[in-house]
């Protein structure tokens, strides 16, 4: 007769392994519980795209040409730094793009930047005006238009607009 192997081992290890389990589980919903996972919740950016409208005349704009404004609201817990705008998928160049907010987080000091030489810098619960400069006419009345928001962690955040007729 040939020797069967043991297998009393096997249970054993199995049962260790799911008290090992519970343990972490446990340990994770009592921080949970606690709000003590902040490490977590930092890392989730939220922004408010509170309204758009297009413009006939933006002065940031050369020339005072027409282009979309969007009011921008930072609703998380830590800072979003918005690096690259796409309209219809089009990366839209950052040199006609400017915005208004508050970098330094001082709703004291309104700074106005274009987003070829800053990114838009929003701070937690404070907003910026982001004004798309438009001098070649590509928003036309009556016209819906996908605008992305691409943060440098790489979120995209996406809003349809209707421009006005």
């Amino acid at each position: 007769m040939k020797p069967r192997p043991s297998r009393a081992g096997i249970g054993a290890i199995g049962f260790v392994i799911v008290i090992a389990l519970t343990i972490i589980l446990t340990f994770l919903v009592y921080y949970w519980v606690n709000g003590n996972v902040g490490i977590f919740e930092n890392q989730a950016e939220k922004i408010d795209i509170t309204a758009k409208y297009r413009q006939l005349s933006i002065s940031n704009c050369p020339g005072n040409c027409g282009g979309t404004i969007l009011i921008v609201k930072n609703e998380g817990s830590s800072y979003v730094e918005i690096t690259d705008i796409f309209v219809n998928n089009k990366l839209w160049p950052k040199d006609r793009v400017w915005w208004s907010g508050y970098p330094q987080c001082d709703t004291s000091n309104l700074e106005t930047r274009p987003l070829n030489e800053s990114a838009v810098i929003l701070c937690p619960s404070l907003w910026a005006y982001i004004s798309i400069c438009d001098p070649d006419g590509v928003f036309r009345p009556g016209q819906h238009y996908e605008i992305k928001l691409v943060t440098g962690r790489g979120n995209i955040f996406t809003t349809i607009m209707l421009s006005d007729k």
